[in-house]
């Protein structure tokens, strides 16, 4: 019987970097399938850049969908 293995990764990911999206091509290539879980809160932190959801949200389906 196969397993198919699911990669879960968490996190703001505000901005979407290149270190974020390495790491989600490295689990795509190690895994059947790949879920994201990311914060939808606005929010502004000291050296963080200043995005909304719907501006991440664009990043994303860019990117990764």
């Amino acid at each position: 019987m196969e397993h198919e293995t699911i990669g879960l990764i968490a996190g703001g990911m505000k901005p979407f970097t290149k270190g974020h999206f390495s790491l989600v091509e490295s689990a795509s290539f190690e895994c059947d399938e790949v879920i994201l879980f990311l914060s939808t809160k606005d929010r502004e932190r000291e050296g963080e850049l200043a995005i909304t959801w719907e501006q991440m949200a664009r990043v994303l389906r860019k990117y990764l969908i």
